[in-house]
């Protein structure tokens, strides 16, 4: 077998158990109403993959931590769009926040593209580096938005105050 045909049969793996992660991570954050525990996890995942990838000299090592990386990433793509949904109220916001998601969607391809350079093959370590910087942000922006929802939440239970003008809604996590 020549070396293009098994590439593209090594690469079919990883995507296939991503498929389950994924359907068994959004079943699960259906589940227990909860999302960002799932994200978190994924993130740390996705970055656990990532280094094992990017640093171990064992090739099997490396494939492995490729399931990983793949899993964590396709499993936190429907996660993030449902908690997005889920916090915010109208139609109308709603509507726009899914732009803005996709918009930065987008630009994380090209983000990739540039990131990901042909003269750092076969390591790829600014690739590899901005990718484990997006998952640490995902974490940290994660953590931010906790606190956030948190406060706003305890204001709506103790002091009555509305979030996005409706007395009964909270966000969730």
């Amino acid at each position: 077998m020549d070396s293009t045909a098994l590439v593209f049969l090594l690469c079919a793996p990883p995507y296939l158990v991503s498929i389950f992660w994924t359907v068994g991570c959004a079943w699960l954050a259906d589940r227990t109403h909860l999302r960002m525990p799932w994200m978190l996890m994924n993130a740390a995942i996705t970055f656990a993959g990532l280094l094992i990838t990017a640093y171990s000299t064992n090739s099997g090592a490396r494939y492995f931590g490729v399931f990983l990386g793949v899993s964590g990433c396709n499993a936190n793509l429907p996660t993030i769009i449902a908690f997005q949904s889920n916090n915010v109220r109208s139609n109308s916001r709603r509507s726009v926040a899914n732009g803005v998601q996709f918009v930065f969607a987008a630009i994380g391809g090209i983000y990739a593209s540039t990131t990901f350079m042909q003269k750092e093959y076969p390591t790829y370590r600014t690739g590899v580096w901005c990718a484990v910087g997006t998952q640490f942000l995902l974490i940290i922006l994660c953590a931010v938005m906790f606190l956030h929802f948190r406060k706003k939440n305890r204001a709506a239970e103790e002091r009555g105050e509305y979030i996005q003008e409706e007395e009964s809604f909270r966000y969730t996590y």
